[in-house]
């Protein structure tokens, strides 16, 4: 599985990436057949005064299906991370479902 990692953050790049890999890992094991990339970018809303929210945006392209994006908004950007990770992958067990499930025919409206 494709993951790549930005951040505006300096000195934990490296295991923040690590951390928002072995999420995304845990939460899209399943569907590690279907995904074509996966996008992490890390922001700090208020550049480096501690206290404030961060964001986590999780960009997702699944095999055959139209891109989707997950945002989550912290003070921790841990749990940031986690939160995206989790959504991640319910919209990614949604959209494969929803690939999968036989589209029902149109039906005529019933002339009465």
């Amino acid at each position: 599985m494709d993951i790549r990692f930005q951040s505006d953050r300096t000195p934990a790049d490296v295991e923040l990436a690590a951390y928002a890999r072995r999420c995304l890992l845990l939460r899209l094991k399943h569907r590690d057949d279907r995904v074509d990339h996966v996008d992490v970018e890390l922001v700090d809303a208020a550049g480096r005064l501690p206290q404030r929210d961060s964001y986590c945006i999780v960009r997702m392209k699944l095999h055959g299906l139209p891109a989707a994006t997950v945002v989550d908004v912290g003070a921790d950007v841990h749990f940031a991370i986690d939160r995206a990770a989790h959504r991640a992958g319910r919209l990614a067990e949604e959209q494969v479902r929803q690939a999968d499930s036989p589209q029902l025919p149109q039906t005529e409206a019933a002339a009465t």
